[in-house]
């Protein structure tokens, strides 16, 4: 199915595209017509995308630009009821490697858990249970509930937050300001349990021990 637009859950902010509302209140043909370069400025300043608009592409045809040697994850953002079926009928009508090569992430857990019932889908673990365990690990210094193997994590590096705490009579709470969510202790709890995961030895393809893979705002590690 190629009617569903790769930024499908996005919404069209002001300075983003050249259009604005949300997604779901417009049809494939209208979002495929908005130039997703509009606002961005080369190292000169000019916008050079104006001149040549870069369409948004449909989910269908992103897949097909990505080299299928390459991984995708796909950030699911509005918790829309029809978002899962839609994709799920996208990647069927690629073919199965499809489902092989993309990876769901979501921060609305509605998302991840409706992708959950299709069984070829591999899924990111829910933000709540990533952000549970590392503030936990920030917080005491202890690994509680690690992940088990080939789980896959994402949470940014710093993050703006704000520690609440309950008394009989209310709460008090404390922003703390681009909070470090990765330390050492943090990452060797994602990696208690190891993976295996492939690799091309001189013998050709074998398996050594890996690592739980997480994502950060510096990058992917494993």
């Amino acid at each position: 199915m190629g009617a569903v637009p790769a930024g499908t859950a996005l919404p069209l902010l002001p300075g983003q595209p050249d259009g604005t509302g949300k997604v779901a209140d417009k049809d494939a043909a209208e979002l495929t017509r908005l130039n997703a370069g509009y606002q961005f400025k080369n190292a000169a300043g000019d916008h050079s995308y104006r001149t040549r608009p870069t369409p948004l592409p449909t989910l269908e045809k992103a897949l097909r630009r990505i080299p299928r040697r390459m991984g995708a994850l796909l950030d699911m953002k509005s918790a829309e009821p029809t978002l899962a079926p839609v994709i799920a009928k996208t990647l069927d009508g690629e073919g199965r490697g499809e489902w092989r090569r993309v990876r769901f992430y979501s921060t609305e857990k509605p998302n991840l858990d409706a992708m959950a019932s299709y069984p070829r889908a591999r899924l990111f673990e829910d933000r709540d249970t990533t952000r549970t365990r590392l503030v936990t690990s920030r917080l005491t210094g202890e690994c509680l509930g690690a992940p088990r193997s080939g789980t896959w994590a994402a949470f940014e590096l710093r993050r703006d937050v704000t520690a609440t705490e309950k008394f009989t009579l209310g709460e008090g709470r404390s922003p703390v300001k681009q909070a470090l969510m990765w330390d050492r202790a943090a990452s060797a709890c994602f990696h208690t349990y190891p993976a295996w995961v492939p690799w091309n030895g001189r013998q050709g393809h074998r398996w050594r021990p890996g690592k739980v893979r997480w994502f950060a705002a510096s990058g992917s590690r494993e």
